[in-house]
């Protein structure tokens, strides 16, 4: 199915973000074009919506994938109007290509919604797709740490070009592999471990598959802590309590349950940055909090 095919590559893609250079000379990387999700997303928009019109929601579905997006497009609009009457200023093109964005994901969200409803194979293999595509985060990162080489191939316009935010680690020793952005890959690594903790913790797998799952989980953690992003203790924690909440029943048995898990994860955590600090993985991130520039001051107001 063409509509499948167009989410999986996206989906797949999630963890590139190079440089366009449209204004170069010589033209665009047609290539960081070709590896751009959005450009997979927006066909896959298209050919989404007449698939759409029998969709059927319950109810807690129909508020995240509709009622919110929506809501959200509207208050945008409304705002982006009051501010072209005062101000004069509407939106420029990086605003509306946002705006676009965010129609496109609303699209895709109800896709992958209506798709899984039918197709328990679809679902499968999107999580799969989701939880090993970061690994590409790991290989470039041991790629740096082994040879020194910054550079990525194919996508460097210039090699000779000394620009100190390019390549697979950029300023301030912030990892951003093939995403150029430590934002991205931090993103793209804590979805991978919100979906690796239920088979690391609460599956019956064996003890050895276990353990390679915590091998490639101690991986990404390292990676997450050497982009330096400093949103991830809230993410990070938020992915743990939200598991740890869809697993649970209100009961004394699923209290206990949950007692359980958090013991077990929060060791396994523990164990990860114990490892993780000792290689200086942490070191970035803790440069990060330990300056007064940045958000910081803005999440403490």
């Amino acid at each position: 199915m063409l509509l499948t095919f167009l989410i999986y590559i996206g989906t797949a893609l999630l963890v590139v973000n190079q440089r366009i250079g449209w204004n170069d000379t010589g033209g665009p990387n047609w290539l960081a074009v070709l590896f751009r999700s959005d450009i997979w997303f927006a066909f896959a928009a298209i050919v989404a919506i007449p698939y759409l019109r029998k969709t059927s929601f319950e109810k807690h579905s129909k508020i995240v994938l509709l009622t919110i997006p929506f809501g959200f497009l509207i208050f945008t609009l409304l705002s982006s109007g009051y501010n072209l009457l005062q101000n004069k200023v509407f939106a420029d093109a990086f605003g509306l290509y946002d705006l676009c964005r965010c129609i496109i994901s609303t699209i895709i969200g109800v896709a992958i919604y209506r798709i899984s409803q039918s197709s328990s194979k679809f679902r499968n293999h999107l999580i799969q797709i989701l939880i090993f595509t970061p690994a590409i985060y790991v290989v470039a990162g041991l790629v740096f740490i082994v040879t020194g080489n910054n550079d990525i191939p194919f996508f460097d316009k210039n090699p000779y070009d000394l620009n100190p935010a390019a390549g697979i680690v950029g300023l301030g020793s912030r990892f951003q592999g093939l995403a150029s952005n430590p934002n991205i890959v931090a993103i793209q690594s804590a979805v991978a471990m919100g979906l690796i903790f239920p088979r690391l913790v609460l599956s019956k797998n064996q003890l050895l598959q276990k353990c390679a799952w915590a091998a490639y989980a101690a991986a990404l953690l390292a990676i997450m802590m050497w982009t330096g992003v400093r949103a991830l203790a809230v993410v990070f924690p938020s992915i743990f309590l939200i598991s740890l909440w869809m697993q649970s029943s209100f009961n004394k048995q699923g209290f206990f349950r949950v007692i359980k898990i958090a013991g077990l994860a929060g060791s396994c955590l523990g164990l990860f940055f114990v490892l993780i600090n000792s290689l200086e993985f942490t070191q970035v991130i803790q440069d990060r909090f330990n300056t007064g520039d940045g958000r910081i001051f803005l999440w403490i107001y």
